[in-house]
C-alpha cells in the first residue's frame, strides 16, 4: 500500500506541475483513489 501511494504521489506531483489548470481535479481523483485502497485494506 505504501509503494502504491508513494506512486500516486509522485504522478499527483508531476500532474500538477504539468497541468495547474486541473488542480483541483487531480486532488479529487487522487483522494478517490487513496479512499479505494483503504477500502481494500478492510
Amino acid at each position: 500500500m505504501n509503494k502504491i501511494t508513494i506512486i500516486t504521489n509522485c504522478y499527483f506531483i508531476h500532474f500538477i506541475l504539468n497541468n495547474n489548470k486541473l488542480i483541483i481535479l487531480t486532488q479529487n481523483i487522487t483522494m478517490e483513489f487513496n479512499l479505494l485502497l483503504i477500502i481494500n485494506m478492510i
